[in-house]
């Protein structure tokens, strides 16, 4: 995937760019966002590939690799269903043997307790990783 930006404040080494929301992440919502809705990345200055130096309002190109992004769908949306699933089905065996009951609210505490531990393993597991910044996923070239 390929985008384009400005940079628009830089302190110290670390920049910042903004990039227009596009429609390929209209609905997507995990970058943050400045008031007028477009995305704001902070990188550091030494990661934009340039035969220049960087300066505010400089245009610049931000790649991500389809596999980066393909392996963050799977994390982001396929994960979380495989567990609210899993939860569920769970829920469903639990409830027959111990409690000898075959409601549906027992499998859907389960299913969303499931769903829960999901979101408590990827935030211990992203806090955990070194480098887990969002430049590191990036290449970032000034546009000439």
């Amino acid at each position: 995937m390929e985008e384009f930006g400005e940079i628009v404040k830089i302190a110290g080494d670390t920049a910042e760019i903004r990039i227009k929301r596009s429609s390929k992440c209209h609905t997507c919502g995990i970058c943050s966002m400045d008031k007028g809705g477009d995305m704001i990345i902070p990188v550091e200055v030494s990661l934009i590939k340039s035969s220049s130096a960087v300066k505010i309002n400089d245009k610049v190109k931000v790649e991500i690799k389809d596999s980066i992004m393909l392996r963050n769908i799977f994390i982001l949306y396929f994960l979380p269903l495989c567990f609210l699933v899993g939860g569920y089905f769970f829920g469903c065996m639990l409830s027959k043997k111990l409690f000898h009951f075959t409601g549906e609210f027992i499998n859907i505490v389960f299913s969303f307790l499931f769903l829960l531990i999901f979101k408590m393993l990827l935030k211990m597991f992203y806090n955990i990783l070194p480098g887990n910044k969002i430049y590191n996923f990036l290449t970032i070239s000034k546009v000439e």
